[in-house]
């Protein structure tokens, strides 16, 4: 059976709406996963009275790392090598 117009439009827009909630789902989730690890990383430099630098990068770039990559598979390693660099400056 044909759709009229309206009936077209409603679907796309309930599409793009579904499309947009997993979206919204997704990064809810990231931050989920990432907001232990700020603190984490903000704890670190806390003891050891510095920002970051190499060591504090290497001290939780693991399970950044396994974050990232659950969740941004193709992005992970470049997102991981983004965060060790600002640490390391």
């Amino acid at each position: 059976m044909r759709k009229n117009q309206y009936e077209e439009a409603l679907f796309k827009c309930e599409d793009e709406r579904f499309e947009i909630d997993m979206v919204i789902d997704c990064n809810a989730s990231a931050l989920r996963l990432l907001e232990p690890l700020a603190e984490e990383l903000a704890l670190f430099a806390k003891t050891n009275g510095s920002a970051g630098g190499a060591s504090g990068a290497g001290a939780v770039g693991g399970s950044l790392f396994a974050a990232a990559t659950g969740l941004y598979y193709s992005l992970a390693r470049n997102v991981f090598v983004f965060i060790v660099y600002s640490f390391a400056q």
